[in-house]
């Protein structure tokens, strides 16, 4: 029966991602040939009507076919709403990660775009819808920004001009890789749960950006029975999955300059506090 739901559910993927390419591709035309004011409320639309429905879908097949549970908990989710922007962080352990937060946070943020590989671009219809949709392609060592790398900081500055144009949360996984017990061994992690977290390419998005982000989401996700693969969550091996979102003002004068170390001097400290709290509770809940 488990491999009948993966088979399901990898088909459904698929046919979601091709049917979101086409009218996306045919959207993405007619604003190549728009003009500019046209253009930024055509990239609104598209995020809020294609991206909703790819994930909505998403959200429906795995609810069909039962592959999870999702438990969502809010300190307060009337703090956010679909019209500003947001700076999400998250702990990273399996590649059902950002599936996961695009769902649970779907209607109640605007959608999420985060910086991937350019080597995903390659992936047939997933690259392309990617692509059209805005996502932006650095490289990347060891699944993160490549540190100080000018044209990723380039692209970077560049993405975020767009994503002022309209209400966006911008996700960043700011361990910079997936957690496993040999990465956290060989980095000497001083985090039980967690791995270093690094503010680098964090900064590059709080410089650009400025005073558009309304608030920091900290997000830490919860695996009962550890962490699944993507081929066994297709299976519906994972029985279920606790998501804690926490809001937060950003810290006072992170946005009065775009400078970089200026920047990392704010984050840093202000980062490695959240990743302590948040180890503790990761703690606590495996203790339940």
């Amino acid at each position: 029966m488990k491999y009948v739901k993966a088979a399901l559910a990898s088909t459904s993927i698929l046919i979601n991602t091709i049917l979101v390419c086409l009218p996306l591709s045919i959207l993405c035309a007619i604003k190549c040939l728009t003009p500019e004011n046209t253009r930024n409320y055509l990239n609104k639309k598209i995020d809020l009507l294609i991206m909703d429905s790819w994930v909505g879908a998403n959200s429906k097949m795995i609810n069909l076919l039962e592959l999870t549970r999702f438990s969502v908990h809010w300190d307060d989710s009337s703090l956010v709403n679909r019209n500003r922007w947001y700076l999400i962080i998250s702990n990273h352990q399996a590649w059902t990660d950002i599936l996961i937060l695009q769902i649970c946070l779907l209607n109640h943020i605007p959608p999420i775009k985060f910086f991937t590989k350019r080597s995903l671009i390659w992936i047939p219809f997933l690259g392309l819808a990617l692509w059209l949709l805005g996502f932006p392609f650095v490289r990347r060592s060891k699944n993160r920004l490549t540190k100080d790398t000018k044209s990723d900081r380039q692209i970077t500055l560049n993405a975020c001009q767009k994503f002022k144009n309209h209400p966006t949360s911008v996700l960043s996984f700011v361990e910079g890789t997936r957690f496993t017990e040999d990465k956290h061994g060989a980095q000497r992690s001083n985090y039980q749960h967690l791995l270093k977290p690094k503010v680098s390419g964090l900064s590059y998005v709080t410089g650009a950006m400025g005073e558009k982000i309304d608030k920091l989401l900290d997000i830490t996700i919860v695996y009962p029975d550890g962490p699944p693969t993507f081929w066994e969550f297709l299976q519906g091996q994972c029985e279920k999955i606790d998501v804690y979102v926490r809001s937060h003002d950003l810290p006072v004068g992170l946005t009065s300059t775009p400078d970089d170390r200026h920047q990392r001097r704010v984050l840093a400290p202000w980062i490695n506090t959240l990743w302590q709290e948040k180890d503790q509770m990761i703690s606590d809940l495996k203790a339940e």
